[in-house]
């Protein structure tokens, strides 16, 4: 449909962005390893300025997404962990408001034992050569 009405054009390149790599902290990982039979859920809600992520059955692909959109940003996982866990991260989003808490970053690292690392990496990115207004129906 991109292509008939909006004559659309495109193709996959890579190139060199910089990203955040999800890896352990040194002491590693705070992660509970899931143990018992819940159902899966790994929710965000905010309170009180602040955000707080409850995870039960969780898994770290899921987690890099959630870390992708807080912090606006593709987030590699970097970590091997591969198991479904327990846990809650509660952090500040806005740290010029007059909430106390600590940052993402911080958050990470103290509560789940984990960190993000400023990194390039090589990302495979949809370009569009062309596009135009739509034809008539």
């Amino acid at each position: 449909m991109l292509a008939e009405r909006w004559q659309m054009l495109f193709h996959r390149e890579t190139r060199p962005l910089s990203v955040y790599s999800l890896q352990i902290s040194k002491g590693g990982p705070k992660l509970r390893i899931h143990t018992g039979s819940d159902d899966y859920a790994m929710k965000v809600s905010a309170m009180d300025g602040r955000q707080i992520l409850r995870s039960t059955k969780g898994n770290i692909p899921r987690l890099v997404e959630i870390l992708s959109r807080a912090t606006g940003k593709m987030v590699m996982n970097d970590t091997g962990l591969d198991r479904e866990y327990d846990f809650t991260l509660e952090w500040v989003q806005d740290l010029a408001s007059e909430t106390s808490g600590p940052s993402l970053t911080t958050a990470l690292r103290e509560q789940l034992g984990l960190r993000l690392e400023s990194v390039k990496r090589a990302v495979e990115v949809i370009v569009v050569d062309r596009i135009a207004r739509p034809s008539d129906n």
